[in-house]
């Protein structure tokens, strides 16, 4: 079997929905391969286990993102080539990747949060 467009399965699913990753982009390139390493990061627990040795001096009431996920944020950031502590915040609030269409494209879709047609961001901000 030489299907180079095989997809990559057994993702884990993100808010009740199957998460599906595809190589035939072509030329198109991505970070797509970050989804693999934190499945895997995900099922050997490291950011959990390096949580652990860790001591979290914060209130824990008033704690958004567990020492974990931020270790596991940490790692793929780092995995992605984005070693900059600071390239987080630009990709954050990255909110110009919304590309407004004027007119009928094709492949544009319609976007609620602003509120018109454009195409998608092939983009994942958490």
């Amino acid at each position: 079997m030489n299907d180079l467009a095989l997809p990559l399965s057994g993702l884990s699913s993100v808010g009740g929905k199957s998460v599906v990753a595809r190589f035939d982009g072509g030329m198109l390139s991505s970070n797509s391969g970050v989804l693999a390493l934190a499945e895997v990061e995900k099922r050997l627990r490291m950011a959990e286990r390096l949580a652990r040795c860790i001591d979290d001096p914060r209130c824990p009431d008033q704690v958004v993102h567990s020492l974990a996920d931020m270790i596991g944020f940490r790692m793929n950031m780092i995995a992605a080539g984005y070693e900059d502590g600071n390239d987080a915040n630009r990709l954050r609030r990255a909110l110009d990747t919304f590309d407004a269409v004027h007119g009928g494209q094709q492949l544009r879709l319609f976007n609620a949060h602003h509120d018109e047609y454009g195409f998608q961001p092939i983009v994942v901000f958490d």
